[in-house]
């Protein structure tokens, strides 16, 4: 049997001024973590896995569950308790800043091929015709 996920009601979610000062992250917490849930699998279809998928999530999922998990308990061993808690503290930090650089080198390869691609059209136009 299919469920499927809809919106919160406006009587399953609290107003803000209902909740006391005590329970108010609490409730803004339980807002927060059932928003995005509900509207999740609303109206998508999700194309399903190929054959030819399967290595590479096998691949992700042996790096991302494994690999990784070990590789750092093996490094958290070998630094003190102050390095490795500022070294888990900025990871995301660091892992932000790695997909922002990402994402700014992506944005300049596009914008290199569109400016190249513009130039060539320039080219092949006659000035006067």
């Amino acid at each position: 049997m299919k469920r499927h996920l809809t919106a919160p009601s406006s009587r399953e979610i609290p107003s803000p001024p209902a909740c006391s000062t005590r329970s108010r992250p609490s409730a803004i917490a339980k807002i927060g973590a059932v928003a995005p849930i509900a509207w999740f699998g609303r109206n998508r279809a999700e194309a399903p896995l190929r054959r030819s998928d399967w290595p590479g999530l096998a691949c992700v999922v042996v790096a991302g569950g494994i690999v990784a998990p070990v590789l750092l308990m093996l490094g958290l061993e070998r630094v003190s308790g102050i390095a490795g808690s500022l070294l888990l503290n900025l990871e995301g930090p660091f892992t932000l800043i790695v997909g922002v650089f990402v994402l700014m080198a992506a944005a300049m390869w596009l914008l290199y091929r569109a400016i190249k691609g513009w130039l060539e059209l320039e080219e092949r136009r006659p000035m006067y015709s």
